[in-house]
């Protein structure tokens, strides 16, 4: 072997052992280790803003809510195909229901089984045995919430 070749052998050697090691071969920054710490470091901030991201869009859908859902069915709601209006038994059990349990409702991105659904143009309010699912809105602002709770008193049958 003659001493060029011993050269590029031990500057080969030295490279390989220096990058794994040390961040220079011969007083020279090893260009393929401040690629690699680059790359690194960029995966690690993708990551974790990714993270962070995700964390931060739970936590804001899995919010709790106080909604006043009165407001938007003022004097009359519809159900089982009859209009009940502000003195009715039935919407005067649903606006004590709805102003009684106006805390603790959450995004709810599922689509709930129909149970007995009271209606009104930009918002319809489905109850089922222990849970109520309600959508209100329009278009871009439409959103569907739930609320697990008691809904004896204002679950029943269309007849």
């Amino acid at each position: 072997m003659s001493a060029t070749q011993k050269h590029k052998v031990q500057a080969f050697t030295e490279a390989i052992s220096s990058y794994k090691s040390d961040k220079k071969v011969g007083g020279v920054l090893n260009i393929r280790y401040i690629g690699t710490m680059k790359i690194i470091k960029i995966l690690g901030m993708v990551v974790l803003f990714s993270i962070i991201f995700v964390a931060s869009f739970l936590l804001y859908y899995g919010r709790s809510q106080t909604i006043d859902f009165m407001s938007m069915i003022e004097d009359e709601i519809e159900i089982c195909n009859q209009t009940i209006y502000k003195n009715d038994k039935k919407f005067i059990q649903l606006s004590d229901w709805l102003k009684k349990n106006q805390t603790g409702w959450k995004q709810y991105p599922a689509t709930q089984a129909v149970g007995y659904v009271y209606n009104k143009k930009n918002i319809v309010i489905n109850v089922g045995k222990g849970w109520v699912v309600v959508n209100y809105g329009e278009g871009k602002e439409a959103s569907q919430v739930i609320l697990s709770a008691d809904t004896t008193r204002i679950n029943g049958q269309c007849k």
